[in-house]
């Protein structure tokens, strides 16, 4: 029954090979893997310990510290921010803004300068009922009152609001129930104040520096005016210069040039015929007064001949007469048109000089225009291209100008906006809910406040007891070593404060054999054993993680059980670096593992151990101790500066094979295998290789490392060594060590004295109550 209490960890295994189970994979015949609230309440059980202390300590301090607090009294006042814009604010953008600026008026109140101005309002540093409050009276000048009283305030005051409201309430506890709520009514008036000041405050600066910069952004507008005034004087750049004004000007004298030139070509062309004309002009109509006179006269006188020639006769003397006068007049009339053509003749001649003046006059006239136009024109382009080279410059001072005057009108309007800004634009508040004084007191509340640190304690007793689980890479039970390696726990040694000794008859498998040492030890031989081919002998080669993990003990404890049952037993200490238990250990007749490898002793000539007959079946249930010849310990007597040479000498191979053919079970102590590589090497000399891990000390780490350096295929199990089998069976891992107490009686070194205390408190408290 003991067995199958203590080890029995792979039942179900239907054989092994090569030191590995031949099943599918690991069994699990543990509850350790499982989930929900078995495994929620095994890992309180585990650390209940912590847990209770961790909910004690919690609760008894606020329970303390509620029954030491002063009564106190709260009184809360309800304020609603108001939000107070410009006309003509976007108000979409407004409400966007909105829980930020009631967020801004939370801190505002919670701020100290808040505080201050409150204790100031109040004259909080000098009341006596305040006194209370700041538990001793403040010392120091006025400022520094005022400071401490600040301080004590901002403890006594709560400011909260609620998501998605502009509600803001101020809570005030104090140990009266008045001072409560004259304070809590002072904060929104005191705040208010603070607000109206800092207002006004930044508008006069803001003010000031707008002004000052007005008169800045003036003198720069009155100098980059005067700049390009200066400009278009010194480059004679008139208004529109360097723009479609030049290139107009310059088409139209253009155009007038033009019409200029034609004229002069027309006006040379009339001064030409003016003058042919006149040198053709005709005199032959010529005539003057005194012509047409006498034509008149000859024309008179021709009819008067003519009619008395009919008359008279020709030869009638006023016949005669009348020729006579005719004759003279048309004398005279030929002589008056020849002097009248002469005058014509000069009167044309000198209307045709003056026509053809006029004619030359005119077209000089016109050629001069043409000219002062042509040249004109030309000064027109010349300027023209001047003020394109100059407009870069030009534009740049009149853009310059343009933004100083720019600037300068913004600024005056800025000025001119802040002030007519209303003073209260922005946030303000408004008290809906004035406080009242409550005489009800709300702390202390001794009930509820220690209700909530024993739920908060336990909750945090939980977090912690699961984050120590959860962190801890610490090897403990065989589920582990089943889940993360897939191999099996031979057996798992409880931890014994006595001395092993420096004889194998001190072993506790040997000295007490009905010990829970023993018992262990005797499981975990069969466990091991349980690998070998009938009637064959087995070699285990037992290694560690690092050193001091206890597989020298668990060597000599193998070996002794073994031997207890039997077998034939040979110890061999290949751990040949430092001295260990087995060299402590070593008869001093048996040869020096040194001295039988370099051929100075014939072990083969050592005769073999004697087996046991049926005869020592009498002595059972005696106090004859068990015949220790069957063992033989072999090690070296001094540490060996280089064991890589001997370990690969073939005079070990030869002692290995003799002594399997002289005992039924060889133990090899093989050194701790992360510390140097020689375990790896021997794991060739042995059927089996265990891996003894330390209980509580060996990590997951540690072991996975091993397994990689041996080769995990290299590796038939498990032993673990120095188990607290009483912290084990706490930690309820869901193995059979957590009912060893309940086989208790089967055990020669489990105390079972009876406890003092009530069974109550042992079951709490990890203690177990036995009565013989």
């Amino acid at each position: 029954m003991s067995n199958a209490i203590i080890s029995s960890n792979h039942s179900g295994q239907v054989g092994f090979a090569q030191g590995r189970p031949t099943t599918a994979g690991p069994q699990n015949f543990s509850t350790v893997d499982s989930s929900g609230i078995g495994e929620f309440t095994n890992v309180l059980l585990r650390h209940k310990k912590l847990v209770l202390s961790i909910i004690a300590i919690v609760t008894l301090s606020a329970f303390i510290w509620q029954i030491t607090r002063p009564t106190l009294y709260s009184s809360t006042v309800s304020m609603q921010v108001e939000l107070i814009d410009a006309v003509g604010v976007n108000q979409a953008d407004v409400m966007a803004k909105n829980n930020q600026r009631i967020a801004n008026e939370v801190k505002l109140h919670r701020s100290r300068a808040a505080a201050e101005k409150v204790v100031r309002d109040l004259e909080l540093y000098d009341r006596a009922d305040f006194k209370k409050d700041m538990g001793k009276d403040p010392v120091g000048g006025k400022k520094q009152r005022i400071r401490k009283a600040a301080t004590r305030l901002l403890e006594m005051s709560e400011i909260t609001m609620q998501e998605g409201s502009d509600l803001v309430e101020i809570t005030v506890e104090s140990r009266s129930a008045e001072m409560a709520t004259l304070i809590a009514n002072q904060y929104p008036l005191s705040v208010q104040s603070i607000r109206t000041k800092k207002a006004e405050e930044r508008s006069k600066e803001l003010l000031a520096s707008l002004t000052k910069k007005q008169e800045e952004t003036a003198k720069i507008a009155e100098e980059t005016a005067k700049a390009v005034s200066d400009f278009r004087i010194a480059n004679g750049m008139l208004a529109g210069a360097a723009g479609t004004e030049d290139l107009s000007q310059i088409n139209r004298i253009q155009s007038e040039a033009i019409s200029a030139s034609a004229m002069s070509a027309g006006s040379s062309s009339r001064s030409a015929g003016v003058a042919a004309a006149a040198g053709i002009r005709s005199i032959a109509g010529a005539s003057n007064a005194s012509t047409q006179a006498l034509e008149r006269q000859e024309a008179d006188l021709t009819t008067q001949l003519a009619s008395k020639s009919e008359t008279y006769g020709n030869s009638h003397p006023e016949i005669i007469s009348l020729s006579a006068t005719l004759s003279r007049v048309r004398q005279d009339l030929a002589r008056e048109r020849s002097r009248a053509a002469s005058d014509a003749a000069a009167v044309a001649g000198a209307e045709g000089a003056r026509m053809a003046q006029m004619a030359r006059s005119d077209a000089s006239g016109d050629a001069a225009r043409a000219g002062q136009l042509r040249a004109q024109l030309n000064a027109l382009t010349g300027k023209a291209y001047s003020n394109i080279r100059n407009v870069v410059e030009l534009e740049t001072l009149s853009r310059q100008a343009e933004q100083a005057v720019k600037a300068y009108n913004q600024i005056t309007e800025r000025v001119s906006e802040i002030r007519a800004k209303n003073p209260l634009e922005g946030v303000n508040t408004t008290v809906v809910s004035p406080a009242s004084v409550n005489e009800k007191p709300v702390s202390p509340q001794p009930f509820k406040i220690t209700t909530m640190a024993l739920l908060a304690s336990a909750v945090l007793a939980f977090l912690v007891a699961f984050a120590i689980d959860l962190f801890d890479n610490k090897l403990r039970n065989s589920a582990q070593i089943r889940k993360l390696f897939g191999l099996p726990t031979f057996g798992m040694l409880p931890f014994i404060e006595a001395n092993f000794g420096s004889k194998i008859e001190e072993s506790p498998v040997l000295r007490d054999p009905q010990s829970l040492f023993s018992e262990v030890a005797r499981a975990a031989y069969f466990d091991v054993n349980a690998l070998s081919t009938p009637n064959q002998c087995q070699t285990v080669l037992i290694t560690s993680p690092l050193p001091g993990d206890g597989k020298s003990v668990v060597s000599v404890t193998l070996a002794a059980a073994a031997m207890a049952v039997g077998k034939r037993v040979a110890v061999i200490d290949l751990d040949l670096r430092k001295t260990g238990l087995i060299q402590q250990m070593k008869r001093a007749e048996t040869p020096d593992l040194i001295e039988i490898l370099k051929g100075h002793v014939d072990f083969s000539k050592i005769a073999p151990p004697m087996l046991p007959n049926d005869s020592d079946l009498d002595q059972i249930d005696t106090e004859t101790a068990i015949d220790t010849s069957r063992i033989a310990l072999i090690s070296a007597t001094k540490p060996v500066a280089e064991p890589a040479r001997l370990l690969g000498s073939r005079a070990l191979q030869v002692l290995l094979a003799d002594l399997r053919n002289k005992f039924d079970f060889i133990v090899i102590n093989a050194p701790a295998t992360l510390a140097v590589k020689d375990a790896r090497t021997m794991c060739s000399f042995a059927d089996h290789t265990v891996v003894v891990a330390r209980w509580g000390k060996t990590t997951i780490d540690q072991m996975n490392a091993t397994m990689e350096m041996l080769g995990i295929n290299r590796v038939a199990g498990v032993i673990f060594d120095q188990v607290n089998y009483e912290e084990h069976a706490r930690g309820r891992y869901g193995d059979a060590i957590q009912y060893y107490w309940e086989s208790a009686s089967y055990y020669t070194d489990i105390g079972r004295t009876k406890s003092k205390m009530p069974a109550w408190f042992n079951r709490m408290f990890g203690k177990k109550s036995y009565i013989d």
